[in-house]
């Protein structure tokens, strides 16, 4: 792969000079200088380059940012310049030759130092996901452990609170049986559990990621959730689409004075 890379890049290279000499000769303006023609086909090569990359023939992680072009283009012009101070002061053959080939060495060497880092910024998101990932599904497991608690709890006590409920319904008190029946709910409540649809993954995303969004906001999220338990596309298509979502919504709600999370999903 990289032989071929650095085949296409002298192809390019080629290619980017025939183009700039052949329109300037159509516009009837023949670039007669060594040192503009090597510029204008080098900064051409450079936007084919970057048109490549925004066509998405680079995967999206890697696609460089706004300051890595201003690097690269510094790195192009002062190669240039470099080069054609080298090839107009040096009268030996022999040293401009070596001259030349150490730039290009300075920027193959460049190149490869930058796609490093790009594969060691790739490895750190990675990481970052699946550290995430962990982290809301052992959220969903403890509300489940609590859940199960509670549940044991109901079951073991459910003799005594009939029996307390049935004596408020004997005595005409329906509003004390209806507040004992809605503290039993309350007692049912899992702390941190915001949604229960069945559907692990959008479990796990939501009361993970809400129970951090009232946290850092105080603003307490309204839901209306009608979805089957079986997702209709990938786990990790579902995390990106909801987390991202959740993510912007938390940063506009810390922005904001008056806040309100309405969130309605089918």
């Amino acid at each position: 792969m990289k032989i071929l890379a650095t085949v296409g890049a002298f192809a390019l290279g080629l290619i980017s000079e025939d183009v700039v000499w052949i329109f300037s000769n159509l516009i009837g303006k023949p670039i007669e200088e060594e040192a503009m023609g090597c510029l204008c086909s080098g900064i051409f090569a450079l936007l084919l380059l970057l048109l490549l990359e925004r066509l998405k023939v680079f995967t999206k992680r890697a696609s460089i940012p706004a300051s890595g072009c201003w690097n690269l283009i510094l790195l192009f012009l002062g190669s240039v310049f470099l080069a054609e101070i080298v090839t107009e002061r040096m009268e030996s053959y022999e040293w401009t030759m070596i001259s030349l080939e150490l730039i290009c060495m300075i920027n193959l060497g460049t190149y490869h130092i930058y796609h490093k880092v790009v594969e060691n910024y790739e490895e750190r998101i990675e990481k970052a996901e699946i550290l995430q990932e962990n982290r809301m599904y052992l959220k969903q497991l403890e509300i489940l452990q609590q859940s199960r608690q509670n549940t044991r709890i109901l079951r073991h006590d459910l003799k005594n609170h009939l029996q307390l409920i049935s004596s408020y319904l004997e005595k005409g008190e329906y509003e004390k049986a209806a507040d004992y029946i809605e503290s039993i709910e309350e007692l049912q409540s899992v702390k941190g559990e915001y949604v229960k649809t069945g559907n692990v993954a959008v479990d796990s995303i939501l009361n993970y990621k809400l129970e951090v969004i009232e946290k850092q906001t105080g603003c307490k999220p309204q839901l209306q959730i009608d979805i089957p338990c079986e997702s209709m596309i990938s786990e990790a298509d579902l995390n990106i689409a909801l987390g991202n979502l959740l993510d912007n919504a938390g940063e506009a709600l810390q922005k904001s004075d008056e806040k309100h999370l309405d969130i309605c999903l089918k």
